[in-house]
Order: structure tokens, then sequence, then C-alpha cells
């Protein structure tokens, strides 16, 4: 049977008829500091992976699961501040992507900018999820402010789905150079902000 310990805790509940790992995990939620977040499973000190949360927990064996959690606060705070990382790598996939069209490798620029907008999409849904975790005080604002920078990204994700139906390469590397590249730095430095707390 597996065993649950929480940030180096034994669990103090009975978790005893509970089969699946989704339903062992909903009920370690529930009996855990409700101010605190779970940051982190393992088992064994491996990572859970995509099959461990669909085979029964019997599979797992006289095993045990690793939980570590930390405050809404420190996990929010982490959050915010690894975002900045995140932009510059999609800026960065951006910016490769560029030189690939300038530079007329058009097959390598196709599979770098989709690669860069894929990534961009992820991060911009992620980050969304994210802000609805700032105090409620904080969260319209930084929400009205995101939704601004995220129309200026689809207008120019547009306007590069335009250029590639066309097949226009070289304006590809233009738009990327003068309209994406800035906005993401713009993204970057409103990151910065909220994680430093400056917008209010």
């Amino acid at each position: 049977m597996i065993s649950v310990q929480v940030n180096g805790q034994a669990l103090a509940a009975d978790y005893s008829r509970i089969t699946t790992m989704p339903d062992l995990v909903e009920f370690i939620k529930a009996n855990i500091d409700p101010d605190s977040i779970i940051v982190d499973l393992a088992i064994s000190n491996k990572p859970l992976s995509e099959i461990d949360w669909r085979v029964p927990l019997s599979v797992q064996g006289d095993s045990i699961m690793q939980v570590s959690t930390a405050s809404k606060e420190e996990y929010l705070k982490h959050r915010l501040s690894i975002s900045i990382e995140y932009v510059d790598k999609i800026t960065e996939e951006f910016r490769i992507a560029r030189e690939n069209f300038q530079n007329g490798r058009v097959i390598d620029g196709n599979g770098s900018i989709s690669k860069a907008v894929t990534d961009l999409e992820a991060f911009l849904s992620w980050y969304n999820t994210v802000i609805l975790m700032l105090p409620e005080a904080r969260q319209a604002s930084v929400k009205n402010g995101y939704s601004e920078k995220i129309k200026d990204i689809t207008s120019t994700c547009d306007q590069l789905l335009q250029q590639q139906l066309y097949q226009s390469w070289w304006a590809i590397g233009e738009t990327l150079e003068q309209r994406m590249e800035p906005t993401l730095g713009e993204l970057k430095t409103y990151c910065q902000e909220i994680s430093q707390g400056q917008l209010v």
C-alpha cells in the first residue's frame, strides 16, 4: 500500500480506501493547511508520470508518495518571478525564427516560428491562471493591463499568419523584428512590474 508524506511527515489521515491517484491528491488537498498549496508530487523520489495518474494505486505497491507544499503567497511569488525567464526564452525563439527568415532559411523559419507561437500560447494561458491567484484587490487592474498586452500580441500573430499564407518570408522577418520582439519586451517589463508588486 502506498503511504503519504507531506513535507517529510506522515499524513495523519485514513486514505486506505482510496484507489486512484486523482482521488488521493484531492484527499490530500482537503487534509493539509488550507492556506498552503501543493507544489510538488513524487513517488519514491521520482516525479509523477502520466501513467501514475491513470493506473490504480495498488500498482504502486509499498511506495512512498512525497508531497511538498508551500504557502500560496510563496507559490505565487515564485511563479511570478519565473515568468520573466519564460518570456526571455520565448523571445529568443522568435529571434531565431526571425534570423532564419531574414537569411532565407524558410523551412527552418517555419519550424522555429511554429514552436515559438505554441510556447507563447502555452505561456499566456499559464500566466492567466497565475494572475487569478493574486489577491482580488490587485487582480482586476493586473488582468486589465495583461489583456491589453495580449491584444497587441494577438494582433501581431494574426499579421504573421497572413504573411505566412502569402509566403511573404521577408515580411515575416520584419514583423518579428519590428513588432513581436518589442511587444515581448513590453510584456517582460510588465511581468517584472507585477512580480515586484509595482502594479496595483
